[in-house]
C-alpha cells in the first residue's frame, strides 16, 4: 500500500471512529466517579444518620435472617464512614439461579434501606458501564467495541509509519547545538 492510500485510509478511520472514542472516553470518565453519582442520584439508599454506636455484626446477621429467611451471606463491607451503609452480598436460595443481590443495610439500626441486584443493573453505574463496553447494544455492541479496538491498533501502526520523521526527529539528541538548546530541549521533554 503506497503512502498516499494509506493516509487516506489513516485519515477515514480516525474521522469514522472519532464519535466512537468521545462516547468511550466520556462514559469512562463517568465512571471513575460512578460510586458517586449513584450516592448523588440515591441519597436516601446511600446516606443515614450516625448514632452513637453501631450494632454488633451478629445482631445485625441475625436481623437480616429475620427479614429475609432464604438467603445465605456471600459477603459483608463495612461503611468507612459513619454517615454510609453497611453493604451485604447474599445469595437468595429460592431462586433457581442463586441470584445475589447487594443489601444497603443501616449499621445503627439494621435497618434494610434497599436491595440491588449484584450486577447493578437497577443504577446509573451500571448503566453507564454497559454503554461503555457494549454501546448498550448486548453481544453485538462487544463485537463493535472489539472492532474499534482492532482499528485502534491498526491506527496507532499506521500513524507511526506516516508521521515517522516526526518520531525521528523528537527521539534525535542534538549535540552539535549550543548547551543552552540541549538544556532547553532536555528540560522540555
Amino acid at each position: 500500500m503506497n503512502r498516499k492510500k494509506l493516509y487516506k485510509l489513516h485519515s477515514i478511520l480516525g474521522i469514522s471512529t472519532g464519535v466512537f472514542l468521545v462516547i468511550v472516553g466520556l462514559s469512562g470518565s463517568l465512571l471513575v466517579f460512578g460510586k458517586e453519582i449513584d450516592q448523588l442520584l440515591n441519597p436516601n439508599l446511600w446516606y443515614i444518620s450516625a448514632s452513637k454506636e453501631r450494632l454488633s455484626i451478629d445482631v445485625l446477621r441475625a436481623k437480616l435472617k429475620q427479614e429475609l429467611p432464604s438467603h445465605a451471606l456471600a459477603g459483608w463491607l463495612l461503611s468507612e464512614k459513619q454517615n454510609q451503609p453497611d453493604q451485604v452480598w447474599l445469595h437468595f436460595l429460592d431462586s433457581k439461579d442463586r441470584k445475589e443481590s447487594i443489601i444497603l443495610l443501616n449499621p445503627y439500626t439494621g435497618k434494610i434501606l434497599g436491595i440491588l441486584s449484584e450486577n447493578r443493573s437497577d443504577s446509573f453505574y451500571s448503566w453507564m458501564l454497559k454503554l461503555h463496553y457494549s454501546l448498550l447494544m448486548g453481544s453485538f455492541g462487544y463485537f463493535l467495541t472489539t472492532l474499534f479496538g482492532v482499528i485502534f491498533i491498526f491506527q496507532g501502526f499506521s500513524g507511526m509509519i506516516l508521521y515517522r520523521s516526526i518520531w525521528q526527529n523528537l527521539f534525535r539528541l542534538r549535540t552539535r547545538q549550543s548547551l543552552r538548546t540541549f538544556f532547553r530541549i532536555f528540560i522540555n521533554w
